[in-house]
């Protein structure tokens, strides 16, 4: 890999994990807001996603052993949101109101933008991003469209 596509992908990680974070707070928000338990876990996942792109673009100026310990806190990270998701789940059980379907919709319809521009733009702004990045990007806003929460190219 070169230095400049070093430093952009440095620079598309760090957008993205800036990207995630501000948008976890939206989300949390909302789903705080209007007590919907499916928002609070995909405003958790925003935030997973958001720690592990700051992983990440710390991690690129690592050694291989460091990077693979990183491997291994990010397995752990990855644990946070089915937890948070159970947690609140359980709440809602004991508590089962609805949630407001307006502001809920607003967020997931808002929770596209950033698959949609990845979608329409891949090949102008970021040409180093897989078919599969592409692939994932497109599902994740099917399923955003479709209500669910989002799915997962693991």
């Amino acid at each position: 890999m070169s230095f400049a596509e070093y430093s952009t992908l440095r620079r598309a990680v760090f957008v993205v994990a800036l990207l995630n974070l501000a948008y976890f707070g939206v989300e949390f928000a909302v789903a705080l807001a209007i007590g919907s338990v499916s928002l609070f876990a995909d405003s958790v996942d925003f935030l997973e996603d958001a720690s592990i792109n700051l992983l990440i673009f710390v991690a690129l100026t690592w050694s291989a052993p460091r990077r693979a310990l990183l491997g291994m806190v990010l397995a752990g990270i990855l644990l946070v949101p089915g937890f948070a998701t159970l947690w609140t789940a359980w709440d809602k059980f004991w508590l089962p109101l609805p949630p407001a379907p307006i502001p809920l919709t607003l967020a997931g319809t808002a929770a596209n933008t950033p698959g949609v521009a990845l979608v329409m733009d891949k090949l102008a702004l970021l040409p180093w991003l897989s078919n599969i990045t592409l692939t994932s990007a497109a599902r994740t806003c099917g399923a955003n469209a479709a209500g669910s929460p989002r799915v997962r190219n693991s």
